[in-house]
């Protein structure tokens, strides 16, 4: 019984692993996940954005990782893409709650009636906190007046 428990395991861990296909993940921008979502549909990515997470009553959990700050005012906001977030980052919610982060895992895609898509990064093998991104400097001869 235990050989036949690993073997069925080891198949579905094989499974796993082949429908992920390479094991190193596709740096991706959000703006890339965001416009071309069925393009990077089950595959493992990895990708920077401000991560939001939270609890809600009745539903446990919430993670959404934003474009910009400014988009997690507005949790309506279309640059978003919903992340289910790992043990670790539940346990560490305060080390990753409103910081721009890399996130690795599996990107998915599901298609709505209306012609968009719901995204969704599941699987997640890492989280991490990076730095705030520089902000746009004019370039010389590019002056707004």
């Amino acid at each position: 019984m235990r050989t036949a428990l690993c073997v069925i395991l080891s198949c579905q861990l094989a499974a796993a692993y082949a429908r992920l296909g390479n094991s190193e993940p596709v740096q991706v921008s959000m703006v890339q996940l965001l416009a071309q979502p069925s393009k990077y549909d089950k595959k493992l990515i990895s990708v920077r954005g401000f991560l939001s997470i939270w609890r809600e009553p009745h539903h446990g959990v919430r993670a959404i990782l934003f474009l910009h700050p400014e988009d997690a005012k507005d949790l309506f906001s279309r640059n978003t893409i919903n992340v289910v977030a790992s043990q670790e980052m539940i346990r560490e919610q305060k080390t990753f709650d409103q910081r721009y982060v890399i996130l690795t895992g599996v990107f998915h895609a599901a298609p709505t009636a209306s012609g968009g898509y719901v995204t969704t990064i599941r699987e997640v093998q890492a989280c991490t906190v990076t730095a705030e991104p520089d902000p746009p400097q004019p370039q010389s001869g590019n002056t707004w007046r």
